[in-house]
């Protein structure tokens, strides 16, 4: 099992005990993935209600039972309903991408790694609706991370682009921009002597189609998630700021970025109030760009977990999920609109 799986698995235990201000209903659903081994094997998709984090039953049965485990990784087509996660078989020693019903949680498309990529330690996988095709991107052994290009309707893998140079093994912050056909994928290039040449990496902007690279943008925010909010044409994710100029104090805060002119807008003014956003140990963004949220978790101080909706437009936090005790082990969330 890998060290980023259990690093999420950790993060996410938490009870949900619904906070008793700002309540609101928000018509939304939120797919998971969850173990059926505590061993981490298995694959389940699991339902969420947005407003209380309960889980939904979708079919009595998992997907998987074991042998395979879900990395952290996921996507979403929501026109046929399919949930894609990347996951890795302990069986054949490799990769594999799948797709999950929305309706019935039971495994509709499974794809290998193509010849040639059987050692292909695959890392982040994103749907492009307009072409009907998923993104993977990974590591070889060389040290170079490659990008490939999979068409749902043939199954065809297609190599799209590679780095010149060798990048560190990082957990996946990567997201589709469908408007302007760009693949954005977050590196850590190494300098000759095996170091990270810059903190917090660089983004590569590709385009899609092509796999020409468009612009590298440094992740001065260094942000963990982005999403694409395609009504207002910018990322969005969970980065961190430097606090009252202090040099090593940083706070997480809630990032913007203009993809107009590439600028970052960081969202702090409601964000220092929420607990744990000093501590550095914000985890996990997604968006819902059609009302204006990133869900996310935070963790304080005492290792205490509170779940916040947040609008990143008016810049408050809306609804808050307090922890308690028992173990939850959903990664990979996806919104359903």
């Amino acid at each position: 099992m890998s060290f980023n799986y259990l690093l999420s698995i950790i993060a996410l235990s938490f009870f949900l005990l619904v906070s008793v201000s700002n309540q609101i209903k928000i018509n939304r659903s939120l797919y998971g993935i969850k173990p059926v081994q505590q061993s981490g094997l298995g694959i389940r998709l699991i339902l969420l209600d947005v407003n209380t984090l309960n889980e939904i039953p979708i079919h009595p049965e998992p997907a998987i039972n074991d042998n395979v485990f879900a990395l952290q990784a996921s996507t979403i087509d929501l026109n046929s309903r399919i949930y894609y996660l990347l996951a890795f078989n302990e069986t054949s020693y490799s990769c594999q991408l799948l797709g999950l019903s929305l309706d019935n949680g039971l495994i509709v498309k499974n794809w290998d790694m193509p010849l040639g990529y059987k050692k292909f330690a695959a890392n982040s996988c994103d749907f492009n609706p307009n072409e009907n095709v998923i993104f993977v991107s990974g590591y070889l052994e060389s040290g170079l991370l490659a990008v490939l290009r999979l068409s749902v309707e043939t199954g065809m893998w297609t190599p799209l682009y590679t780095t010149n140079q060798k990048v560190e093994n990082i957990p996946p912050v990567t997201s589709y921009d469908f408007k302007n056909n760009t693949l954005w994928i977050l590196v850590s290039p190494l300098n000759k002597f095996g170091q990270p040449e810059y903190e917090g990496g660089v983004f590569l902007l590709i385009d899609g189609k092509t796999g020409k690279l468009l612009r590298d943008l440094p992740n001065s925010a260094l942000m963990t998630t982005i999403n694409y909010d395609v009504l207002s044409n910018k990322m969005v994710g969970l980065g961190q700021k430097m606090y009252n100029n202090i040099p090593n104090q940083l706070i997480d805060v809630i990032v913007t970025i203009d993809l107009t002119n590439g600028k970052n807008n960081y969202l702090t003014q409601k964000t220092e109030g929420i607990s744990g956003l000093f501590s550095g140990k914000t985890y996990f963004g997604v968006i819902d760009y059609k009302m204006k949220l990133i869900y996310f978790l935070v963790r304080d101080n005492t290792d205490n977990f509170q779940w916040v909706y947040y609008n990143y437009e008016t810049n408050h936090i809306i609804y808050e999920i307090r922890e308690g005790t028992t173990v939850m082990d959903i990664i990979n969330l996806q919104v359903v609109y």
